[in-house]
């Protein structure tokens, strides 16, 4: 009874709001996309005032020539370039050792950049520093409050670095995932991975890794060098979703990647998640590393979207004008709507796998000709339309069962409609489909 009433205050509220021209409807507390209990927000961000006398170390994340005109008092500015981190965790750490900082010691990080400044804070937490904050404002908002600068540098005494990992382990800390687990993780409900190269990439033609979502974190920030409120920042991240009305997953580990090691993306989407109280950490290897392959180990999956054209040009070099309905040599093409959907229409050669079914049925439907890696086949998925998220879960589906060539047909029935391309009425059913 009293959840029918929320319900029906719920939808007059939002029924309400519509015809009050709002461009949303009000947010109600059970309508909001968090989980669990509310977040808290750890401590950040530090103004001025509260970074003057605090005793922590600040740390510069600007270019030498910048530093060396100006910058805040025992400043320091530790060269770590691209190489160091793709070497490993020991190199970062002799480098922060060869500045003059030791693990047990709290710094700040300042700068005028913000990926910059992400990827420092990052890369110290990554180090295992006691406590690393972000001055707010940078060095603009230091002289504004009337603190002091100096000029030039004055080196400190090489320390010893040594960290403690509080049970992380040596190779890979708290901050940072490796390749294995990012496989072992990426479509479970624990992990949320997220490509910070932006949706442009995460689109494009050579794809991205499964189950990723595109977001580029700059547009959390409206006035470098200042920094949102980690409170609003959270409200607006939380809307991410393969579509309006789904969601990520807050409480879950949010995993980022980039380019590669020398993508600052992930290091800046780092900083504003840990900002909000999410819990994070990077792939550092990104999608260079992804699509790296040893000898002797099989490629990872990929996923990459295709649009209707390309479907079809596929489909038309062995089914000239898309005339039949017959399977295309070397693609698997996969249905995931209801199975009475399939037989009003479907694309020519597509079998009829409903979404349920394909965890299992995709490799039993899949054959390799010639007796080739059924692995390497490309598999297509479709639904009901960019709104329709079966596709999307089915592409993981094959990912974690080990296809390596996954395509995902976004735009499904109704962009295959629009481009004015044939539909077929015969019915092909997977073996998984009884």
């Amino acid at each position: 009874m009293h959840r029918t009433v929320l319900s029906t205050v719920a939808g007059l509220l939002l029924l309400s709001s519509l015809a009050a021209g709002q461009r949303r409807p009000i947010d109600l507390p059970w309508l909001r996309p968090d989980k669990g209990p509310p977040p808290t927000y750890p401590e950040v961000f530090l103004s001025p005032a509260e970074a003057h006398g605090r005793g922590l170390v600040p740390v510069d994340a600007r270019s030498a020539e910048a530093f060396a005109d100006a910058h805040l008092p025992e400043a320091l500015r530790p060269e770590l370039d691209e190489a160091c981190l793709a070497s490993g965790i020991e190199c970062l750490e002799g480098r922060l050792g060869a500045a003059g900082l030791s693990a047990n010691e709290g710094v700040f990080v300042y700068g005028d950049d913000p990926l910059t400044v992400g990827r420092l804070f990052w890369l110290l937490e990554l180090a295992g520093l006691r406590e690393v904050r972000v001055l707010d404002g940078g060095l603009e908002a230091w002289q504004g409050a009337g603190l002091p600068t100096e000029a030039g540098s004055a080196p400190r005494e090489p320390q010893s670095f040594r960290p403690d990992r509080q049970g992380h382990g040596e190779e890979i800390p708290s901050a940072a995932v490796d390749r294995a687990r990012v496989a072992e993780g990426f479509g479970t409900s624990a992990m949320e991975l997220v490509d910070a190269r932006g949706a442009a990439a995460w689109s494009g033609p050579e794809g991205h890794l499964p189950h990723s979502l595109p977001y580029d974190f700059r547009t959390l920030i409206d006035a470098p060098p200042r920094w949102p409120e980690p409170a609003a920042a959270r409200h607006v991240f939380s809307r991410l979703g393969p579509r309006p009305t789904t969601y990520v997953d807050m409480t879950a580990t949010f995993v980022l990647y980039g380019d590669g090691p020398d993508d600052p993306r992930p290091g800046l989407g780092y900083l504003l998640l840990r900002s909000m109280g999410v819990d994070v950490a990077v792939y550092p290897g990104g999608w260079s590393g992804w699509r790296h392959t040893e000898p002797d180990t099989d490629p990872l999956p990929v996923v990459r979207i295709v649009d209707a054209l390309e479907l079809a040009g596929t489909i038309e070099t062995t089914n000239p004008d898309l005339a039949a309905d017959r399977p295309t040599p070397g693609l698997a093409l996969f249905d995931v709507r209801a199975a009475p959907d399939h037989r009003v229409g479907h694309l020519p050669g597509a079998i009829s796998l409903p979404a349920q079914f394909c965890a299992e049925g995709v490799g039993e439907a899949v054959s390799a000709a010639d007796g080739g890696d059924r692995f390497a086949v490309p598999v297509a998925f479709y639904c009901y339309g960019v709104s329709c998220i079966r596709s999307r879960n089915c592409a993981t589906q094959a990912a974690r069962a080990g296809f390596q060539n996954v395509l995902w047909f976004r735009g499904g029935i109704p962009e295959w409609r629009a481009a004015g391309l044939p539909l077929h009425r015969s019915t092909n059913t997977a073996p998984a489909h009884p």
